[in-house]
């Protein structure tokens, strides 16, 4: 008998352990305040797949190059900078920010949580300025075994300043 690939754990309900370390289908980021972020892509295993993240936010929209606001987006590690910055505003000033891995299909579809698809996420000690990070290695889909140097990224976030009055 065949071990379960992550997916059907998750489909299963099942809290996902690989190799000790737990092992998420998607990054949940609760969002209190209108915040300023980035992803920092580091590392990918291979050229195909071609790995990248998703991301939306419930009740927020992101802000991209200061104008271009949407809901949420799509970025691959071959068509991006590797830093892209971000923001999150939220008109309820409280938002479920969501990330999880993709990977761009054979015939250029977008897929994502298929097979050995999953992701470790770290996180890391506050920035100086009170920002959180984390760390996120990433298993594509279609591994016949879970590899989680798929794609490696940073994401962190921090709350946007008040502005002064003039």
């Amino acid at each position: 008998m065949r071990p379960l690939t992550l997916t059907e754990q998750f489909d299963r309900g099942m809290r996902v352990i690989h190799k000790g370390r737990e092992v998420a289908q998607v990054m949940r980021v609760p969002v209190m305040h209108p915040c300023k972020g980035h992803i920092e892509f580091i590392s990918k295993r291979r050229r195909r797949p071609t790995p990248g993240i998703s991301m939306d936010a419930k009740n927020a929209v992101f802000v991209f190059n200061e104008n271009e606001k949407m809901p949420g987006v799509s970025v691959f590690f071959d068509r991006r900078p590797a830093y892209v910055p971000f923001k999150v505003l939220s008109p309820k000033n409280a938002a479920m920010l969501h990330v999880w891995n993709i990977w761009e299909g054979d015939y250029g579809s977008q897929d994502a949580w298929l097979v050995n698809s999953g992701m470790i996420v770290e996180e890391q000690e506050p920035g100086p300025d009170g920002q959180r990070r984390w760390l996120v290695r990433c298993s594509s889909g279609p591994n016949d075994e879970p590899n989680f140097d798929d794609l490696v990224f940073r994401m962190e976030l921090a709350p946007l300043k008040p502005c002064a009055d003039p």
